[in-house]
């Protein structure tokens, strides 16, 4: 699949996590809500196991950068990795994300 095919499909996931129902609070915080989508996305790659390392929040702009560390059955080395996703004001939607240097802002 291609890049731009892929961001294509990140943008409508992206937009039914904005519309669905909220989550119970616990599972709400930004962090959380970061993780589980850029995962989500690295998911659809297969044979190679990402696995968050830390998280830096900031508030203005908010925004959640994650590190992960990505583990291939056929390297040695676990490589890193980093993707980020930007909020709205409120903390409430994912506006547009990085991942692997790319960027994709979510309409």
């Amino acid at each position: 699949m291609g890049v731009a095919a892929c961001l294509a499909i990140a943008a409508r996931f992206a937009y039914a996590l904005t519309i669905s129902e909220a989550a119970p609070p616990s599972a709400q915080s930004p962090v959380a809500r970061c993780e589980f989508f850029l995962l989500m996305l690295k998911s659809r790659e297969g044979r190679t196991a990402y696995k968050a390392v830390s998280a830096i929040e900031q508030a203005d702009p908010p925004e959640v950068t994650i590190a992960f560390e990505m583990r291939n059955k056929a390297a040695r080395a676990p490589v890193r990795t980093n993707g980020s996703c930007e909020f709205d004001r409120d903390w409430r939607h994912i506006t547009s994300f990085s991942l692997d240097g790319r960027r994709s802002q979510i309409f």
